[in-house]
């Protein structure tokens, strides 16, 4: 559904970002402060009416 899709068009933007994992807002907020996330703005993504906030995870670091 709606979350693999973008899943997949975050994991696209992966090299663009700097970033070798990327969440959106829903993901951050569901994960708390259990790791340590990187803002990196809002991005158009297809098929998303509004921009998709966006978070990188820090190289190193892993989500639990």
């Amino acid at each position: 559904g709606d979350a693999v899709n973008v899943a997949a068009r975050l994991e696209a933007q992966t090299k663009v970002a700097g970033h070798s994992i990327l969440v959106d807002g829903s993901t951050r907020v569901a994960l708390g402060e259990r790791c340590r996330f990187d803002p990196l703005g809002s991005i158009p993504l297809k098929g998303k009416t509004q921009d998709v906030e966006v978070f990188g995870v820090p190289t190193g670091q892993s989500i639990p």
